[in-house]
This record gives C-alpha cells, sequence and structure tokens, in this order.
C-alpha cells in the first residue's frame, strides 16, 4: 500500500521508529526521517540502501515543530499519504500529563 507515498515517521533514528521508517521505505514508501537527534544518519542508510528517506530535525513535541515538519513535507513533495509517531507525546498542553515529548 505505500507504493509511492510520502510517510513521516516521527521518532524515527533509533528503535522502534527506525525499523517503521525501513519497513515503509522497503515497501516503496517515500520517508521523511523525523527526530530531534539523528535523521539525517537514518536517512542517509535509507539511501545507501537504495531507498527513499529525507531527514527532518523538527521537533514535534512542540504545535511549531510539527506544523513545520507537515509544511515542510508537502511543500518538499506536493503531499502527505500518512505517518507513523513513535516521537513525542501529541497530548495537548492542558492534558493531565502535559503536552511536551516525554524522552
Amino acid at each position: 500500500m505505500p507504493d509511492g507515498r510520502v510517510v513521516v515517521v516521527t521518532g524515527a533514528a533509533r528503535g522502534i521508529g527506525r525499523a517503521h521508517a525501513r519497513a515503509l521505505a522497503e515497501q516503496g514508501a517515500r520517508v521523511v526521517v523525523d527526530d530531534i537527534a539523528g535523521a539525517r544518519e537514518c536517512a542517509e542508510r535509507l539511501r545507501d540502501d537504495g531507498l527513499r528517506g529525507v531527514a527532518d530535525e523538527s521537533d514535534v513535541g512542540t504545535w511549531d515543530g510539527a506544523r513545520r515538519l507537515v509544511t515542510g513535507t508537502i511543500a518538499r513533495f506536493g503531499a502527505l499519504g500518512g505517518r507513523r509517531d513513535r516521537g513525542a507525546d501529541h497530548r495537548p498542553a492542558h492534558h493531565p500529563a502535559g503536552g511536551r515529548a516525554r524522552r
């Protein structure tokens, strides 16, 4: 299903996020690897293996960072076909547990 789609994976520099980014890229997705640290290395590894990946270091634990990620992805590719959230805690700031990423 992801063949050719643009998919954003947050928290993609390591662990489950990196595995999701690779699996989606292997299925043909154009993957936007998002993480506040390590996104470039992950995207380079995908490209070294002949897969399609670009890095983004937006902090999606903030509204501005999430907005930059989405608008930047759409500006670059013209669309956003899906996302896998492995990074930030996306609860609103007024939620009892807070709205910032727990890292």
